[in-house]
């Protein structure tokens, strides 16, 4: 809880700071959509689809804008050892991500086709869960901090 308070605080400053540099700002709520993504956490498991939304929240400079971000994810998946003769051991993982990112466009606002390219912080919180037939398993969860990278058009 103390880093995710930590990362708050930092990120409220920097984007305070950011905003008070150039006065054609225009910061505020200009809009929310979903998201829906493809989430391959690897080690065999196979892909899950992930969830989540987008907030716009307007322009430091005409070409620099913000958005907040967050996305859920989980996977489940079950193996056999043949001891029982069915499915003995499950094991999920899960996140929850919460990004705050920077989009430079390389177009003209004029312009219907604006590429871009950006980047950010993003805290994750995982979980991971797992059952042994019945005979126990276990619960390991963490924070992290990430250095995001985006690129794309709009």
């Amino acid at each position: 809880m103390k880093r995710f308070l930590t990362a708050a605080v930092v990120l409220t400053m920097v984007f305070t700071l950011a905003a008070g540099l150039s006065a054609k700002s225009n910061i505020g709520l200009m809009g929310v959509g979903g998201k829906v993504g493809y989430v391959d956490p690897g080690g065999g498991i196979g892909s899950t689809l992930g969830f989540g939304g987008v907030v716009d929240l307007g322009t430091i400079m005409p070409k620099l804008a913000l958005e907040a971000e967050v996305l859920y994810w989980k996977k489940t998946y079950s193996e056999s050892a043949g001891l029982w003769g069915g499915e003995d051991y499950e094991w999920s993982i899960s996140e929850f991500i919460i990004s705050a990112i920077g989009k430079y466009y390389f177009s003209e606002k004029k312009s219907d086709f604006k590429p871009y390219a950006g980047g950010g912080l993003s805290m994750i919180f995982w979980k991971s869960k797992s059952d042994w037939a019945g005979l126990g398993g276990g619960e390991v969860s963490d924070t992290q901090i990430a250095i995001t990278a985006v690129g794309g058009a709009k």
